[in-house]
């Protein structure tokens, strides 16, 4: 069976979400479970009530890197709607949250392969996914149908005019160099595993936080979701 795109609206199935606390119990409301925390905390994102989300993170009734069934991340529901606040909330609680950054929930993939770069691109969500481009995030990651954020989500749907522009078309160009080199380096195919390709992008990222990490990236640029779908 292929890979179809899926109408998630930020649900999660709270049997199967993955990575919340076990202490979570702290400042929740009587009667509330774990499991609604993390639906509570995809409508936030979904949303874009970063107050309320970081509320929830804060009394650590969820997990900011938590996922649902599918492996949506809280990150990729907030580059579905263009929540880019929400989007660097997260990741200020997660792959931020250390000096240098993890760079880990920015290129995590759904099981459909779908980065947050995949969705905030595939959207027309131009500045948002230029943002997470200069916090380091890696336009080279493909999707199960080998397809980059460059490319749309599924060979199978209308080419999207939204990536079909002289900038957009440029960006792919200069990714597609950036893999090839990178598959001619020794040792290429062997890297960590699990999130996708490697970054490679060069330079220095400025840390949210304002403190400035060597790591791959480009220079910040500065953020807001409608959750559509695709896995």
């Amino acid at each position: 069976a292929r890979w179809r795109e899926r109408a998630a609206r930020g649900a999660v199935d709270p049997g199967v979400a993955e990575g919340r606390r076990g202490a979570g119990a702290r400042g929740r409301a009587a009667g509330k479970t774990a499991g609604e925390d993390v639906v509570e905390a995809f409508s936030r994102a979904r949303h874009g009530r970063t107050k309320e989300l970081d509320k929830l993170f804060q009394l650590e009734r969820v997990d900011p890197a938590v996922r649902d069934q599918h492996g949506l991340t809280l990150l990729h529901i907030a580059a579905q709607n263009n929540q880019r606040k929400a989007a660097k909330l997260v990741l200020k609680r997660t792959d931020f949250a250390t000096d240098p950054p993890r760079l880990s929930l920015v290129d995590a993939q759904t099981s459909a392969g779908h980065t947050a770069l995949h969705f905030a691109f595939a959207y027309g969500y131009k500045d948002l996914g230029k943002y997470l481009l200069s916090l380091g995030a890696d336009d080279t990651v493909a999707n199960v149908h080998g397809m980059t954020c460059y490319e749309g989500l599924d060979p199978d749907e209308p080419p999207r005019d939204c990536l079909n522009t002289p900038e957009m078309r440029e960006l792919a160009r200069s990714a597609e160099l950036r893999r090839r080199v990178d598959a001619m380096r020794p040792g290429a195919g062997a890297g960590a595993g699990g999130a996708g390709i490697a970054s490679s992008r060069g330079g220095m990222i400025t840390h949210p936080l304002g403190r400035p990490s060597g790591v791959a990236g480009l220079a910040r640029d500065s953020g807001a979701f409608t959750a559509r779908g695709a896995v």
